[in-house]
């Protein structure tokens, strides 16, 4: 297997105070440090508890990211922000979130800009794929995931999207969540989610040299008690948490798990 170094995100999506946010950084941080876990991680608070966190774990190597940004220049976009201003203070930016594709109604175009902007940026880049349940039941999957990685390639912007991850592979992850696996509790079979993986690391070769050193991340209802499954999985090589982040002691037992430390 490419050595490929774990990843776990915490998607907070649109949730906590500022007081309960900069708490729960302030846990997390401790609690990385004094339990030595040598997995990437990534915290992804709302926008306006981006500074608050950034000043809290500055000094450590957890990453600060954006759950999304805009593409366009500074300008007269009434409520927007661009990643120019978000990369003076993130790390690393999630992508294509299936929140995005159907509440947002946002599609590969968007997609495909952010990830060649925040790759100019230096950004870490976390892209969302997934079907949804009714793809699932229909037996659609591999098609959708085909067609999600497929899309953001295309045309002039997708061979400067190639260039760029293969230049720097651990600069971009793909984070494969089943969207009918989102805050459900439900959560796909180990074999699922490998046989998945591996196929999505294929249609990456399409694109890329460097599949084999492209992190894939599991997302949909991750938990403390699937954790360590996932983790023993050959082609998953991190997760994406959205509920269980906003719980400090089992975010950091999920981290642990992922950990180099316990591999």
């Amino acid at each position: 297997m490419a050595e490929r170094r774990p990843i776990v995100g915490g998607n907070w999506k649109m949730n906590t105070t500022r007081a309960g946010a900069k708490q729960l950084c302030d846990s997390v941080l401790r609690g990385f440090t004094e339990r030595k876990i040598d997995t990437e991680v990534v915290l992804y608070p709302p926008y306006l508890w981006l500074t608050d966190a950034g000043d809290l774990i500055n000094a450590s190597s957890i990453k600060l990211g954006a759950q999304d940004g805009l593409t366009e220049e500074n300008g007269a976009i009434t409520g927007g922000i661009n990643l120019t201003m978000l990369s003076e203070v993130i790390d690393a930016l999630l992508i294509g979130h299936s929140e995005r594709r159907n509440i947002f109604n946002e599609t590969a175009d968007k997609f495909s800009r952010q990830l060649i902007a925040a790759s100019d940026l230096g950004l870490l880049r976390t892209y969302c794929v997934g079907e949804d349940h009714t793809q699932q039941e229909t037996g659609s999957t591999y098609e959708v995931l085909a067609e999600q990685i497929g899309s953001v390639f295309a045309g002039e912007e997708g061979e400067q999207l190639s260039h760029s991850i293969d230049s720097n592979p651990p600069s971009f992850v793909i984070a494969y969540e089943p969207v009918w696996a989102i805050g459900t509790g439900l959560v796909a079979q180990p074999n699922d989610v490998q046989d998945r993986a591996e196929f999505i690391r294929a249609e990456i070769s399409k694109y890329c040299d460097v599949s084999d050193l492209i992190r894939i991340q599991y997302g949909g209802s991750v938990n403390q008690k699937n954790a360590d499954e996932l983790a023993a999985l050959t082609d998953i090589d991190g997760a994406l948490v959205g509920g269980a982040s906003l719980n400090a002691e089992e975010f950091l037992a999920i981290c642990e798990a992922f950990s180099t430390n316990s591999r």
